[in-house]
């Protein structure tokens, strides 16, 4: 089969081993879906698997999986059954605007792989941070406390009421995490991450829509 590797979209397929020559030639190969969230764009898909092996040290199943999404990037599931035990990579709820700051970027997405690797109070701590590099990208001086840098966002960024409310309310989630050892929640790690995205997106995505 000639080599597509130089027409973007298209999978090169290698040459195949006697095996599957013999299981195509009697029928028994046949195109294979399964459903699963994408690790790319984070959306339910019923993808294409284009490879699948019964792993010998425990006899779980490995499928290389694709989306249809534009993303282009393989997830492996790891399954014993119909159980799915694990994914790589993690399927993403969130993901950063390309017209944001590339360092602000950079760190929300760590916040994002964090969140969906369920390390929620990690997720909150990277939340902190992206809010307090924020105001310091938008001219306030480094070196302060996490407050100072709420209200310089509410007071000098983000001025109207409804984006005081909801970046205000990330101070109870934050210093719960910084002070004392408290686990956060799903909810509230969520929570974290929508008011630093809505905070991000109203700085530097709307004026340029």
């Amino acid at each position: 089969m000639p080599s597509t590797k130089d027409t973007p979209g298209e999978v090169e397929f290698f040459p195949l081993t006697n095996k599957e020559m013999s299981g195509i030639q009697q029928g028994g190969f046949k195109p294979t879906h399964a459903t699963f969230e994408c690790g790319a764009c984070g959306k339910a898909t019923q993808g294409r698997v284009v490879g699948a092996m019964i792993r010998k040290s425990d006899g779980k199943e490995l499928l290389w999986c694709m989306c249809s999404c534009d993303r282009q990037e393989p997830t492996v599931l790891v399954k014993q059954g119909e159980t799915l035990i694990s994914q790589s990579p993690i399927s993403k709820e969130f993901h950063p605007n390309d017209r944001w700051p590339k360092d602000l970027a950079a760190l929300y997405d760590e916040a994002a792989k964090s969140y969906s690797a369920s390390a929620f109070t990690a997720c909150a701590m990277v939340c902190r941070k992206v809010l307090m590099a924020t105001a310091c990208a938008e001219g306030d001086e480094d070196g302060k406390g996490f407050v100072d840098y709420v209200n310089y966002i509410t007071e000098s960024v983000l001025t109207f009421p409804r984006a005081k409310t909801a970046i205000d309310s990330i101070r109870s989630i934050g210093n719960e995490a910084n002070h004392k050892v408290t686990i956060i929640t799903r909810d509230d790690a969520k929570r974290a991450m929508q008011i630093v995205t809505y905070m991000l997106d109203t700085i530097y995505a709307l004026p340029t829509a």
